[in-house]
């Protein structure tokens, strides 16, 4: 259990909850939030910070946006949900996206789709996995290949996919079924071990991989990034590898971009950013301006067309109410400006953030930037380390993300609307936090 100052803000009147909906790893559990304004949070207590979590990237463009609350009022108004979800904001919807998404593919030069791109509209990131897996099930029936390290949900389907603790149920299912989901490293250097040398060592098992089981495998399901397991990244020409190995197999490629596309790896795409093509992209998170959940994928309209109708419906998939405020957010992305400020301003973070810290442990792309402890300290200094940070930032105004299958790596994902000032702010309160750590060093642990 995470001890410390982690109660203020909190409600006199809470309810009670389940216990399986606790978050007893998370520092600022139990801190009650009153609202939200730009890059600010307020808890109950009055309290103001900097949010530099922003939902998972569900807030990319911040909280309350104006032209967001704008869109909000007015569709309301004009109403929320109709038979079929049919709408000329859902069709302006998946005509944007499918544009704006064409337009990436002819600025990076890809190679040409064989047929143009498509919509299918969902709510959440778990179910537009599911679909997608659905999708290229369709397409080619067999096994799907991940990341240890991929997270992608954790409604029934998407558990199978993630790392993250499952049910019985589903333990039973990979029990009976060995072939069904398998698994690959992803690379991260650590020991004697470099980057690169975990790169070659991930491609080399998947190549054995492939060429045991090619035939019964269906897709491969990667990230551009890891996000929610802990801000790691690989070079751009290990993913353009992995992909040509899958495609040599037969198997489509999924890009997860629920977490880490949208601007925050300083593209509309992470994988195009870093110069590699799946068949299918998976949005979500931030397509709804963390206002409403809304999810969509993305492929070629003969890929989308490879499931059958009446095999995927949902009730609130494409009604017009998150469609109008999805066509919102696409448009505000749209100022390349928002993207690319954000991505210098991370880059400048970083070259601060090694002024006082090791190289070795700031890490980042885009507009995604984190600290890796265990490249400062011990395996359990470096957990221990982590929680202090964060809730040194936390005194000092600023919420952090701690993360990591260790929980020990902090990740600094502020709204990618930031301002020079409030980066700087941010930088600032970093240098404030480590060195008040420091002072710290060999008070009673955070961790009982």
């Amino acid at each position: 259990m995470i001890v410390g100052s982690r109660w203020e803000g909190t409600s006199k009147e809470r309810t009670w909850r389940p216990r399986g909906q606790g978050r007893p790893y998370d520092p600022h559990e139990g801190i009650v939030w009153e609202r939200g304004e730009g890059v600010y949070l307020w808890a109950s207590d009055g309290r103001r910070y900097l949010d530099c979590i922003s939902g998972y990237s569900a807030n990319n463009l911040g909280h309350a946006h104006p032209e967001l609350v704008r869109v909000v009022s007015q569709q309301a108004a004009r109403g929320a949900h109709f038979p079929g979800n049919e709408s000329e904001i859902r069709h302006r919807l998946e005509r944007e996206l499918s544009a704006r998404m064409q337009m990436q593919l002819r600025g990076a030069r890809a190679q040409k789709q064989d047929s143009e791109l498509g919509v299918w509209l969902s709510t959440t990131g778990a179910r537009a996995i599911e679909v997608a897996w659905k999708i290229a099930y369709a397409t080619r029936s067999g096994g799907v290949v991940r990341f240890d390290l991929g997270y992608h949900g954790r409604s029934l389907g998407a558990s199978l996919l993630s790392d993250t603790r499952r049910s019985g149920l589903v333990e039973d299912w990979i029990k009976d079924e060995p072939n069904g989901v398998q698994t690959i490293p992803f690379p991260r250097g650590s020991g004697e071990e470099t980057l690169d040398g975990a790169c070659d060592r991930s491609l080399q098992l998947f190549e054995r991989l492939i060429d045991r089981d090619s035939h019964r495998l269906s897709m491969l399901l990667i990230e551009p990034a890891i996000g929610a397991r802990g801000y790691y990244f690989a070079p751009p020409w290990y993913y353009c590898k992995l992909v040509e190995l899958a495609r040599q197999a037969g198997l489509l490629v999924i890009s997860d971009e629920i977490q880490m596309g949208l601007g925050r790896l300083g593209g509309w795409s992470g994988a195009m950013a870093a110069g590699w093509l799946p068949d299918m992209w998976v949005f979500g998170k931030s397509l709804g301006g963390g206002l409403v959940p809304i999810s969509a994928v993305v492929g070629s309209q003969r890929c989308l067309d490879a499931m059958d109708p009446q095999l995927e419906s949902e009730t609130f998939a494409g009604h017009p109410f998150s469609c109008a405020i999805a066509c919102k957010v696409l448009e505000l992305l749209g100022d390349s400006s928002i993207i690319t400020c954000s991505q210098r301003m991370h880059e400048g973070l970083r070259r601060r953030l090694v002024e006082f810290l090791p190289v070795e442990s700031v890490i980042g792309s885009g507009s995604a930037s984190a600290i890796d402890f265990a490249a400062i300290d011990s395996f359990d200094v470096a957990r221990d380390w982590a929680c202090r940070y964060v809730l040194a930032a936390r005194e000092l105004g600023v919420l952090l993300h701690l993360t990591g299958p260790n929980r020990d790596r902090v990740a600094i994902i502020p709204p990618l609307v930031i301002s020079e000032s409030e980066m700087d702010e941010i930088q600032n309160v970093l240098r404030t936090a480590w060195e008040a750590i420091q002072r710290k060093e060999g008070e009673t642990d955070v961790f009982e």
